[in-house]
């Protein structure tokens, strides 16, 4: 169900049943969900990478995506006082563009 420019390993919450991980990869383009990437040990801030949900002109939501989310937001190693920020780094074009295609 996974991209296959992932590792075969990959750092997602512990608690995140197979179903809902297997729910967001549909969710995503190219079947790639939220995982982390870095740890900043110092302060517990985490970068998590994933792609652009396909939620086209419907904005088509996924409770399992949300439920993803808010179990990364919630994990211990982030300070309590810190809110999950997701920016989204293509062109304004690029993002308007691909809602049109039925993409994020």
């Amino acid at each position: 169900v996974v991209c296959d420019s992932y590792p075969q390993v990959l750092a997602v919450p512990a608690m995140a049943k197979d179903e809902v991980l297997a729910a967001v990869c549909e969710f995503r383009s190219r079947g790639r969900m939220p995982v982390a990437t870095y740890l900043y040990q110092p302060t517990g801030a985490a970068l998590y990478r994933c792609s652009q949900p396909l939620v086209g002109l419907k904005n088509t939501r996924c409770t399992d995506d949300e439920i993803l989310l808010s179990m990364m937001a919630a994990l211990p190693a982030h300070n309590p006082n810190v809110r999950l920020h997701i920016m989204d780094a293509r062109p304004k074009v690029a993002a308007v563009g691909n809602k049109f295609l039925g993409a994020g």
